[in-house]
């Protein structure tokens, strides 16, 4: 078992207990689960990335400069606003420098996708 999938129960288990999805809750006029979120364009928070197969990447020369990859989505209503929102583990590569890993919990605004938090994971530094 490598060492991000030694983090990522422990990581989504922390973001679901902030509020797990609720029978019946409400849907809204495009429901996060019906999106294609592996295929978007995110505000991270620090930039905006467009995601290709869960894959963006940033190549200097032929090599990864920055490159995120989305390891697994799931869902819940993690603010309890009777809302699922999309929780997307994304794993970092700094060209070399480190790696991390780190949640991101997304929202759907008028069908777009709009950051409501960063749970920042371990990095490692290579």
């Amino acid at each position: 078992m490598s060492q991000y999938s030694k983090m990522v129960a422990p990581l989504l288990a922390l973001v679901l207990a902030h509020g797990a999805a609720k029978p019946g809750a409400a849907v809204g006029a495009e429901p996060v689960r019906q999106r294609d979120w592996m295929n978007a364009e995110y505000d991270l928070g620090n930039g905006r990335f467009v995601f290709v197969a869960g894959r963006y990447a940033d190549l200097t020369e032929g090599r990864c400069a920055v490159c995120l990859y989305i390891s697994e989505v799931t869902f819940g209503d993690v603010d309890g606003d009777g809302q699922e929102e999309a929780i997307l583990l994304i794993n970092s590569d700094l060209g070399g420098a480190a790696t991390s890993l780190g949640a991101y919990v997304f929202g759907l605004v008028d069908g777009k996708p709009v950051l409501g938090a960063h749970i920042e994971g371990a990095t490692e530094e290579t």
